[in-house]
């Protein structure tokens, strides 16, 4: 008696009627491999900005100028 209780509660890891569940388990753990596959092999950016002379001029020119001072309305 006792090996046919457990035969009747042993079901598989993700059931009988899951297949839409497994259907998107694997798509997404496919999509997630091509990403870590393509994060690997995107090359590293090798040119890292350290002087100022380095950064085109109208980025240097929002680090370098100062804002103008806001004037106050009516004057």
């Amino acid at each position: 008696m006792a090996t046919m209780t457990s035969d009747a509660y042993h079901q598989p890891m993700f059931g009988q009627g899951d297949d839409l569940f497994h259907r998107c388990l694997v798509g997404s753990a496919a999509a997630g491999a091509l990403l870590l596959v393509a994060v690997l092999l995107a090359p590293i950016r090798q040119q890292v900005i350290t002087r100022i002379e380095q950064l085109p001029p109208r980025f240097a020119k929002l680090i370098i100028d100062k804002p103008a001072p806001n004037r106050a309305p009516g004057v």
